[in-house]
């Protein structure tokens, strides 16, 4: 059996702060999907990979939780760092020609911040902001001359506003995704190549309404309101470069319901 070490250590400052820190050891064997499944995704094909190994990790983290008042209400802020040490990391490979395959990456450190925002102006609206910063150690910089960590941000916001009475609410979902730089060597020629996809945001919204005493659940909405479909995908290599698009779907609208017996 796999033993996984952790650590955790909690102290409350006080009813409204608390700092943590942890400290574990991880172990991931890959999935059967990772394995042996190939499929569609979006716009990409993914590839399984047979000879994928299990990945092992140190993980460490350090977080705070505070609430201050702000116009009578709490404001809830919730920072945090983090540092992994991966062996054997199971991801996807960078995209070429709209087809990524998972694969392990030798050496994988990650490292960053967070920081989470949560306030209820009113009773009946809540708001969830927050912001992160992730540095991806680069592996190709042990046999190329280019950058040791790869940085990329990505920022979401949420909106709920309910109406108890009739057991509504309705919901607004916003994520900006930062510019996504990823490097891969030339099969042919062996020159490290790069890659850099430009930012784009995505707007959501649904309708949810509760009926029967909550037996059934109905929700609709729209996915990707601005209608993102064309991501611009620059390719660097050497003494060149070149354009292509990654394709999103664009606006669709989706219903669901839940019936619960």
């Amino acid at each position: 059996s796999i033993v996984s070490p952790a650590v955790h250590f909690k102290y409350q400052i006080n009813k409204s702060n608390k700092i943590l820190v942890s400290y574990a050891n991880g172990f991931r064997s890959p999935s059967i999907n990772q394995l042996y499944l190939d499929f569609k995704a979006g716009p990409f094909l993914v590839l399984g990979n047979e000879d994928l190994e299990a990945e092992k990790s140190d993980n460490y983290s350090i977080s705070s939780y505070h609430e201050i008042k702000l116009f009578k209400r709490n404001l809830i802020i919730e920072p945090s760092l983090f540092y992994n040490d991966i062996e054997n990391l199971i991801s996807l490979g960078p995209t070429q020609n709209f087809t990524r395959q998972y694969i392990n990456i030798d050496i994988n450190k990650t490292k960053g911040g967070n920081i989470k925002l949560s306030y209820s102006p009113l009773d009946n609206l809540h708001l969830n902001f927050g912001f992160s910063l992730l540095s991806k150690y680069n592996s190709f910089v042990e046999d190329f001359d280019t950058d040791d960590f790869i940085v990329t941000n990505r920022l979401t916001t949420t909106a709920k506003y309910t109406i108890k009475k009739i057991a509504t609410s309705f919901n607004l979902f916003f994520k900006h995704n930062g510019n996504e730089i990823g490097y891969y060597v030339d099969r042919k020629s062996g020159d490290l190549i790069k890659t850099e996809l430009s930012p784009y945001n995505l707007l959501d919204i649904n309708l949810y309404r509760s009926f029967f005493k909550n037996k059934l659940d109905l929700t609709v909405g729209i996915k990707n309101i601005l209608n993102e479909t064309n991501i611009n995908n620059v390719i660097v290599g050497t003494g060149e470069q070149r354009s292509s698009n990654a394709f999103l779907y664009g606006t669709s609208y989706f219903a669901k319901a839940i019936l619960k017996l």
